[in-house]
């Protein structure tokens, strides 16, 4: 499947068109809650699922970051291994490895690839902005992110309500995390991107997220696990959403990045490079605060019987200071 694309034809389709436009409009002005939030350093992360069951929770993100006239916006995006060119690709794949091999792979792969670039999505333009100071683990190769999606949903929505609120959208810096788990099962490199992103966050920035939180069913994993797994939706939502709660208390709690990995893993989840970096920026003793789980029914999409699912989640990522805010 060509993601890229597919997510592209649902935007150009007037029914995604439509979804977009309803969502916002659903969500006008945001959630002050989550500005106040975004303001005392927290981070929210919000899915790359179809249209039709993401478009509530990227609109509620939008909505706010716009109604809160945000200067620039640092976008953590997922550097999905299935979509990298050649020789990239050959390189994820032995990241597994702990070999000399899988060691050179993680020189070149490690810390996160930037996109500062103009680009026109279905909504409307979002203009170029300053790239990040030179720094080794932010690196700028635009012919490995050809391919990747993962922050276009969120692009277009950003664009459609700064449309909608006759604005310019905010600037936008695009960190596509890579490797920040080294071969030997060490995660050195998530404080030292933490460090590098943390020299772009400001007063006039906020950081934001995507990211996944699993695959689950016929396509995605074995089918003796697939067969374990709860026919009941709601069911199958409960047992995900206390998997997530241990993996996050892990990652962000304990900074047990080990275990938080293990649960990742056998999740399929998109964040396991990208939490132990969320973590380190937040500092130990920070907390996930889950606003929104469903499942999104990928069978027809991937051409597979049912069970076939990706989680779509808004999760919000507190510091370990914050307090409360009742707005």
């Amino acid at each position: 499947m060509d993601w890229k694309r597919f997510y592209a034809a649902e935007l150009a389709d007037r029914r995604g068109r439509d979804a977009v436009d309803a969502a916002l409009a659903r969500h006008r002005g945001g959630d002050p809650r989550l500005a106040a939030a975004l303001r005392a350093g927290a981070i929210v992360s919000f899915p790359h699922v179809t249209v039709r069951d993401s478009a509530d929770l990227i609109a509620t993100v939008v909505e706010t970051l716009v109604d809160s006239q945000a200067k620039r916006i640092v976008a953590l995006g997922v550097l999905h291994g299935s979509v990298l060119p050649a020789p990239f690709d050959a390189w994820h794949a032995s990241l597994r490895d702990n070999t000399k091999k899988g060691a050179e792979a993680f020189g070149r792969l490690r810390g996160a690839f930037v996109d500062t670039s103009a680009l026109v999505t279905a909504f409307g333009p979002i203009e170029e902005t300053n790239r990040p100071r030179v720094d080794p683990l932010l690196h700028d190769d635009p012919a490995v992110l050809r391919h990747e999606f993962s922050l276009d949903l969120f692009l277009a929505f950003l664009a459609a309500s700064a449309r909608a609120h006759g604005v310019r959208p905010p600037d936008v810096i695009r960190l596509y995390v890579s490797a920040v788990r080294d071969p030997t099962g060490g995660f050195d490199t998530a404080a030292s991107l933490a460090a590098a992103i943390e020299q772009l966050l400001d007063d006039d920035t906020l950081c934001v997220a995507t990211g996944d939180v699993a695959h689950l069913g016929h396509g995605y994993g074995p089918d003796e696990e697939t067969a374990r797994l709860p026919a009941d939706e709601d069911e199958l939502t409960a047992m995900l959403g206390a998997s997530l709660r241990d993996m996050h208390d892990a990652a962000l709690d304990r900074h047990d990045f080990e275990t938080a990995w293990d649960i990742g893993t056998r999740l399929r989840s998109d964040q396991r490079q990208i939490l132990p970096v969320i973590a380190a920026l937040l500092g130990r003793g920070a907390s996930c605060e889950p606003l929104a789980l469903r499942l999104s029914d990928y069978a027809g999409i991937n051409d597979r019987p049912r069970l076939c699912f990706v989680a779509a989640a808004l999760n919000l990522f507190h510091p370990r200071a914050w307090t409360s805010v009742d707005t």
